[in-house]
C-alpha cells in the first residue's frame, strides 16, 4: 500500500491539499485501490473516498491559538498517524508525508519502520525560514518587542525541523530554494528531488486589458498577514488616491469579510471552489500577491495559465519558472510605493500586451498535474 499523510483532507482548498489531490487525479484508475490517504478533518466520516482513493480520517483535535502557534495540534496528529500506520503497515509499503512537522513521531520511533516501510517526506516549506524572513526581518521597527520574541521563538521550529528530517529515507522539495535551504541549514544528504507543484492546464486566451474601464486586480489566499492582503489593500488605496482607477477582487480570506467588504474599491468574493476560479482569472487584469510566506503557490501558475500577468513577492519563488521575467514582476520589499509602481508598470497597456503574449506562447507543461504525478509515481516505483 502507498499512503499519503497530510493534515487536512484532499477536499480542502489549501495548497498542500491541492497538490495531493492533483497527484491522485494523475493516478491510473486501476491503481487507485493501492493508495490511501491519512488525514484529519471534522467535515468527513471516519472513512471516505476521494476520486476512488480511500481516506482514513483520524480527526485530530484543533486546539487553541497558543497551542496552534506551537504546532501542538500537528504533534498530536503526527502521533495518531504514526500509531495508525504502525498497525496498518506491511513490508514494502511507502509512506509519503506531506509536511515536515507530521514526521516528528516517525523520527522518535523510526526503528519500527526500518526495513518495512519506505518513508518519503515532501517538504512544502520551513517554519524556521518563514519566521526568519517574513516576521523577524519584515516587521517594522515599531514592533521591536515582537521581533525580539520571534527572533528567539523561531529556534523552536529549527529544533523541530532539524529533528524531524531524520525520519526520512528520501525527500522531495517543491522548489530548488527549499532543497538548497534544507541542505545548507539542516545538512540533508539523503536522496532528494525537486518536484514542482502541478495544476490542470487550461491555456485560455485572455481578453485584452482596457485601462479606460479601470484595472481589475485579483488576490487569492487565507491569511491576511501571510498572504499580504494588508499590503494589497494599502497599495490599491494609494493608487486610487493618486487618480489610478483600480479595483481589487478578494477571493478567500473568510475571517476578514467585514473589514474588507466595506471598502469601496474591493469586490469580496470569499471562499470559492477550485472549479470556479477560472471565472475570477478571466475577469481580472493581473494577479497581485504580496505574500510574506509561500512555498510555490498554485495560484500563480493558475493565473499564468489563464494569460494573466502577475505582480508577486520574492517568497513566491517566481524566478524558478523559466522565462518568468516576461510574465510579471517580483517586488523585493513590502513598501506600498514599490508595489504601486509595479502595478502601474504591469497594467500599462503596451506592457500588459507584451507579457500576455509571452505567457500565451509559453509551454507550462512542466507545471502540469500530470507531469507532477508522473514524477511522484517514479519515486514510488523506485525509478
Amino acid at each position: 500500500m502507498r499512503y499519503f499523510v497530510m493534515y487536512n483532507s484532499p477536499f480542502h482548498a489549501g495548497g498542500v491539499e491541492q497538490v495531493v489531490a492533483n497527484i491522485i487525479r494523475a493516478l491510473p484508475q486501476a491503481e487507485r485501490t493501492s493508495y490511501s490517504v491519512v488525514c484529519s478533518t471534522p467535515e468527513q466520516p471516519r472513512e471516505f473516498f476521494f476520486d476512488g482513493v480511500k481516506c482514513y480520517n483520524i480527526n485530530s483535535p484543533r486546539l487553541s491559538l497558543l497551542e496552534t502557534l506551537l504546532r501542538l495540534d500537528r504533534f498530536i496528529y503526527s502521533y495518531r498517524a504514526y500509531k495508525f500506520l504502525l498497525r496498518k503497515q506491511n513490508r514494502g509499503d511507502i509512506i509519503n508525508i506531506h509536511g515536515i512537522e507530521y514526521s516528528l513521531l516517525f523520527r522518535i520511533r523510526r526503528r519500527n519502520f526500518n526495513g518495512v516501510s519506505r518513508i518519503i517526506i515532501s517538504v512544502h516549506g520551513s517554519f524556521f525560514d518563514a519566521y526568519t524572513q517574513y516576521v523577524v526581518k519584515s516587521l517594522p521597527a515599531r514592533f521591536f518587542l515582537a521581533k525580539m520574541f520571534f527572533y528567539f521563538f523561531r529556534w523552536y521550529y529549527y529544533i523541530l525541523e532539524r529533528w524531524s528530517i531524520n525520519s526520512a529515507d528520501e525527500f522531495t522539495f517543491i522548489t530548488n530554494y527549499l532543497q538548497e535551504f534544507y541542505r545548507s541549514r539542516y545538512g540533508v544528504t539523503r536522496p532528494s528531488r525537486v518536484i514542482y507543484n502541478g495544476i490542470r492546464l487550461v491555456h485560455k486566451h485572455h481578453r485584452p486589458i482596457s485601462t479606460k474601464q479601470g484595472v481589475h486586480a485579483l488576490i487569492v489566499g487565507s491569511s491576511l498577514y501571510g498572504k499580504g492582503l494588508d499590503v494589497a489593500l494599502r497599495t490599491c488605496s494609494e493608487l486610487r488616491a493618486d487618480g489610478f482607477d483600480i479595483t481589487l477582487t478578494v477571493v478567500g480570506f473568510p475571517g476578514h469579510r467585514k473589514q474588507v467588504a466595506a471598502l469601496p474599491y474591493v469586490h469580496y468574493a470569499g471562499n470559492q471552489p477550485p472549479e470556479r476560479m477560472g471565472e475570477f482569472y478571466e475577469q481580472a487584469d493581473l494577479l497581485l500577491l504580496p505574500s510574506r510566506n509561500e512555498g510555490f503557490p498554485l495560484v500563480v501558475l493558475e493565473a499564468l495559465c489563464h494569460g494573466l500577468p502577475v505582480v508577486v513577492s520574492g517568497s513566491c519563488r517566481f524566478e524558478e519558472i523559466p522565462g518568468y521575467g516576461d510574465f510579471g514582476l517580483i517586488v523585493a520589499s513590502f513598501d506600498t510605493r514599490d508595489w504601486a509602481t509595479a502595478v502601474r508598470d504591469t497594467a500599462h497597456e503596451a506592457s500588459w500586451v507584451r507579457r500576455n503574449k509571452a505567457i500565451e506562447a509559453h509551454d507550462f507543461s512542466i507545471f502540469s498535474s500530470a507531469h507532477m504525478g508522473e514524477q511522484y509515481l517514479s519515486i514510488y516505483d523506485g525509478v
